[in-house]
């Protein structure tokens, strides 16, 4: 075997790029099948056997999109299913071949699942800020090196204080909510006006 040259490098590349893209899409009507299946029959292997024969990141994509397409809860340590009675019978689907020909429109491309961003968590900053300052007290009390800048940590105070009176702007702009906690300090719910 000798060195590819550039353009064999590039036609190798482009074969593999086809190849992928028809392996990913084989999959994707494997699974709407298998979801008509789990639907119509309650019929879960097939799920099943496509776990067990694809890898790693595949698996969790695959497993994602059978809870949401599929039907059907897979037990990744195992390589188990079962049927998700609940959204089969919440699907108003007649028949395997109904789900197949809406999921052939409407179900997600299974290699995007879990894509989506999620909703972001809660940002507390003071228990940020709490946290930064015991490293740091936990980092003197065993005498271990800290890497501290002063300009640049009184710039960022500086930055952190705007970004809070940005927020705090954006607060007032909605409809706020306040709520003595157990301590007596406020909590602040906010929601959309």
């Amino acid at each position: 075997m000798t060195l590819n040259t550039p353009e064999q490098m590039n036609t190798l590349l482009g074969k593999i790029s086809r190849a992928s893209q028809s392996l990913r899409s084989r999959v994707q009507e494997y699974m709407i099948h298998a979801a008509g299946h789990a639907y119509q029959h309650g019929d879960v292997s097939y799920f099943v056997k496509l776990v067990k024969a694809a890898n790693g990141a595949d698996t969790k994509k695959i497993t994602a999109w059978a809870v949401e397409y599929g039907y059907t809860q897979i037990n990744a340590k195992d390589r188990s299913a079962k049927i998700i009675r609940s959204t089969r019978k919440a699907a108003e689907f007649e028949t395997g071949e109904d789900v197949v020909a809406y999921h052939g429109v409407h179900a997600e491309n299974w290699w995007e699942m879990g894509t989506a961003k999620k909703a972001p968590a809660t940002l507390d900053v003071n228990k940020r800020v709490q946290s930064l300052t015991k490293a740091l007290t936990e980092a003197f009390d065993s005498e271990t090196p800290a890497l501290i800048d002063l300009d640049q940590l009184a710039q960022d105070f500086i930055a952190l204080r705007h970004a809070a009176k940005l927020m705090e702007e954006m607060v007032r702009s909605l409809t706020v909510e306040a709520e003595a906690d157990a301590t007596d300090t406020n909590v602040v719910a906010i929601a959309a006006e």
